[in-house]
C-alpha cells in the first residue's frame, strides 16, 4: 500500500484516489522478481495510465526506499513486512486505504513428528501473520 509520513501528507497536494499519486513524488525499489509490485503495476491494477515515466529517485532496495518514505522525501508502496511497524507507531501513514493483497504466501512443511521447537515457532509465525492481516485490514490504521 501506498505510504508517507504525516508531515508529507500534510504539506503536499489531497490523495483521494489512485490517479492522485502521479503528481507526487514516487519512491521507486528496483526488483527483479516481478512478483514485488512496483508503481507501474500498482496503477496498472486500479486502471490508471500515468502517461509517461513517473518521477521520484530510485533505490537499490526495498529498505532503502522506505528509509526515504521515514526521511518524508515521497511516497514508498510499503510491503506489510517492512510497513507494519511504521504504521503500528505512526511514522508512517496508510495514503489510501485500499492494499493490494497477493495470493501467494508463505509454507512451513514439516516432518510428520512432534517437535516442541517446531510447534512454538509455528505458533510465534502463526500469531506474526494474524497481526499483519489486521494491519491490513485497518485495525492499526
Amino acid at each position: 500500500m501506498p505510504v508517507a509520513t504525516p508531515d508529507y501528507i500534510s504539506r503536499t497536494k489531497t490523495i483521494t484516489c489512485p490517479v492522485d499519486l502521479v503528481d507526487h513524488t514516487l519512491l521507486h525499489a528496483l526488483s527483479l522478481d516481478r512478483s514485488w509490485y512496483d508503481w507501474y503495476q500498482w496503477f496498472e491494477h486500479f486502471g490508471v495510465q500515468p502517461g509517461g515515466p513517473l518521477a521520484g529517485p530510485t533505490f537499490d532496495n526495498h529498505l532503502l526506499m522506505m528509509q526515504a518514505a521515514l526521511s518524508g522525501r515521497g511516497v514508498a508502496l510499503g510491503w506489510i513486512g517492512t510497513a507494519s511497524d511504521c504504521l503500528r507507531q505512526g511514522q508512517l501513514t496508510a495514503v489510501l486505504k485500499d492494499p493490494i493483497i497477493l495470493d501467494t504466501g508463505l509454507y512451513a512443511v514439516v516432518r510428520n513428528t512432534r517437535d516442541k521447537r517446531i510447534e512454538s515457532f509455528l505458533k510465534w509465525i502463526t500469531a506474526l501473520a494474524a497481526a499483519e492481516t489486521e494491519i491490513v485490514n485497518g485495525s492499526f490504521l
